[in-house]
């Protein structure tokens, strides 16, 4: 699987579907995410290449609790690659 600006907004809807948003700002931080005032927030650094972006998502994903019955069968398939894979880019 190849680190592209498709996967990573597949893997954006994925999180974003689960009731989390993603943000992306400038700073000295790899990236995470957090409660802030019951708002679940994914923050990636912005100046980070794609893959790196993206390796962060991954690390997100196998972090938080994602919803599997919410997500289309395309969306979940690539869930499972994801976690079963562990892509490092």
């Amino acid at each position: 699987m190849k680190p592209t600006q498709s996967l990573l907004d597949k893997i954006e809807n994925i999180i974003e579907k689960s009731g989390f948003k993603v943000r992306y700002e400038k700073g000295n931080f790899k990236g995470g995410y957090c409660v802030l005032e019951h708002e679940y927030i994914v923050v990636v650094n912005k100046f980070f290449p794609l893959e790196g972006k993206i390796n962060t998502l991954i690390e997100a994903l196998e972090a938080l609790p994602i919803s599997i019955e919410i997500l289309s069968t395309d969306e979940q398939k690539l869930f499972f690659q994801l976690r079963q894979q562990k892509l490092k880019f």
